[in-house]
């Protein structure tokens, strides 16, 4: 295990999976691809830049793991790199980039290095410990805080929000600054269960900021995503993401995957396809858009 002190971390662990592809007996071949087990050792890290955060993950405060399958060559080198297990947001394009650069002593078998195949996690982990965790989880609209010290944790970014927002020099703070913080408190609020008082903070953000679009878009996802059944209003989510994507000029696939998830919600099909193609031409590399469009196809011929 490779762990980076870097901000995102990388850890590499490998796939043990028992039996060899080539049948044992049969004479080792630079062009075969094994699995690690019995007779082939693993291979060794040994040069493993960190990744880089995308930009729609870091405005997002989004973290977690992306698992690529990759072969190790004979000669150390990472090839056939495919996601097996996707974080959006621009980082499994990220984890590519970096896994492509590593490099490893071979996997050996009988003495003769050989190509394996194996998993590779790429932990992608913000600064500021459990307080990141916290604001990730309730800008994602997780369930609510499941533990008393995440509970503590959303309390006290309550706390801070507010007190910014308080604060009599809050009108000399730049704008973005502020509208941040409008939209971390609602959804901190939402997190914990506070549904009316999220509701009434995002109404007030929006109507001090009614261009900005990282709180039109934080908006928009909670009327889409609300555990509060009273709070979910699709339309009201597709006029904000509307604006969100309006005042980004169509150039922030974030903000058009929220767009796509609205209208899809609003049965407006034909328009989420076209919205979310729009964001895979931004980003083509990007699974996540592509599970939508996916599901937004089917639900279109399914009507």
């Amino acid at each position: 295990m490779v762990k980076k002190a870097a901000c995102p971390t990388a850890i590499f662990l490998m796939a043990l999976l028992l039996a060899p592809i080539l049948a044992v007996g049969q004479e080792a071949n630079k062009s075969e691809v094994y699995r690690v087990g019995v007779g082939v050792s693993p291979p060794k890290l040994l040069e493993a830049p960190d990744p880089k955060y995308s930009k729609q993950a870091l405005e997002a405060r989004y973290q977690g793991t992306v698992v690529l399958f990759v072969v190790v060559s004979a000669e150390g080198r990472p090839t056939e790199i495919r996601v097996q297990r996707s974080l959006g947001l621009g980082l499994d394009e990220e984890a590519v980039k970096a896994v492509r650069k590593w490099r490893f002593q071979p996997a050996l078998k009988e003495g003769n290095p050989v190509a394996v195949q194996v998993n590779i996690e790429v932990n992608f982990r913000l600064p500021g410990g459990e307080k990141s965790h916290v604001l990730a989880m309730a800008a994602a609209g997780a369930p609510p805080a499941s533990d008393a010290a995440d509970g503590a944790v959303a309390a006290e970014l309550i706390r801070e929000n507010e007190m910014l927002l308080a604060a009599t020099d809050v009108s000399s703070r730049p704008q973005a600054e502020v509208a941040k913080a409008y939209a971390e408190l609602a959804s901190l609020l939402a997190y914990t269960e506070r549904h009316l008082e999220a509701v009434a903070r995002y109404e007030e953000g929006l109507q001090r900021f009614p261009e900005n679009p990282y709180l039109l878009n934080s908006a928009a996802r909670y009327y889409l995503r609300a555990r509060w059944a009273d709070a979910r209003d699709p339309k009201k989510a597709v006029a904000y993401a509307q604006n969100a994507v309006k005042n980004t000029n169509e150039r922030e696939p974030t903000y058009l995957s929220t767009l796509g998830e609205a209208l899809y919600a609003d049965q407006q099909y034909d328009e989420a396809i076209a919205v979310i193609k729009k964001a895979i031409a931004l980003v083509p590399g990007e699974p996540y858009y592509r599970s939508q469009l996916e599901e937004f196809e089917r639900a279109r011929q399914g009507r």
